[in-house]
């Protein structure tokens, strides 16, 4: 799937403001270093309110989730299956596809590596490629910040 510019920007302030929120709501889960699956739900809580108010409130919000139709969700580098942190999409469908986020807190040292070529598999735009997510995201998680690295796989239009 292909975003316009704006819905882009949109999107990126959306995620850019839920993550704020978690900061501002809940620094003591990044802080104590509590398991990933817990901040990506409280920033999923945040993330669902303020999609309810965009153009993109009618899409499906789900966490680790991983099915495709029915089947694993696997890519060309996970091809026994992959669980993506965080997918705003249509379920039961390929065609509407719009932002796949992968998260690190800095207490995981797991090499970031696996993670990158995740959202890359996710966005990719070609034919062989089924899931063509508009935008992807890793989001590292630092004690008193975050960061961002987005991914889009085609030009853009106005």
């Amino acid at each position: 799937m292909k975003l316009s510019t704006a819905h882009i920007k949109e999107l990126k302030g959306i995620v850019d403001e839920a993550l704020q929120s978690l900061y501002q709501q809940d620094q003591e889960l990044i802080e104590f270093a509590v398991n990933e699956r817990s901040v990506v739900f409280r920033f999923g809580l945040y993330f669902a309110e303020l999609l309810s108010k965009s153009s993109f409130s009618g899409y499906n919000l789900d966490c680790e989730y991983n099915r495709n139709l029915g089947k694993p969700k696997n890519t060309k580098n996970f091809s026994g299956g992959v669980i993506p942190d965080v997918l705003l999409h249509r379920r039961n469908s390929n065609e509407e596809n719009i932002l796949v986020l992968e998260f690190k807190g800095y207490w995981n040292k797991a090499n970031r590596e696996n993670d990158h070529k995740k959202i890359i598999d996710f966005i990719s735009q070609t034919e062989d490629n089924q899931y063509k997510y508009a935008l992807g995201g890793v989001v590292e998680l630092e004690n008193g910040y975050f960061n961002v690295d987005y991914y889009l796989n085609y030009e853009t239009e106005a």
